[in-house]
């Protein structure tokens, strides 16, 4: 039995109002112990990304929300494609990643 379905935004869903404040929680905590401007939750739609969750800081680049082009090179498509983590230092120095709007 699933908890979440797979072909609806998790933001529609019944469940979402018990999943998204923990989630929310563990996003601005994971970002703070790493020092990172930004955390994030996305779901990967069939057209677009959705920002599910995002670190609650004025630095942080995607507002819980946001819609992304599967077009654009995200992080988080980055660690589905490896299957691994991935740590990028400073993105704005790395070229694979100026075409990412939100490093540039």
């Amino acid at each position: 039995m699933n908890v979440l379905s797979t072909n609806q935004w998790i933001t529609e869903q019944d469940k979402a109002e018990y999943l998204i404040p923990g989630w929310q929680r563990l996003v601005n905590l994971m970002s703070e112990l790493c020092h990172s401007p930004g955390g994030f939750i996305v779901q990967a739609g069939e057209d677009d990304y959705k920002v599910i969750i995002s670190h609650e800081s004025e630095e942080s680049p995607y507002s819980a929300g946001a819609m992304i082009s599967t077009d654009v090179k995200m992080f988080c498509r980055e660690v589905v494609q490896r299957d691994k983590e991935l740590y990028v230092g400073n993105a704005s120095e790395r070229p694979e990643w100026l075409s990412n709007p939100k490093v540039t």
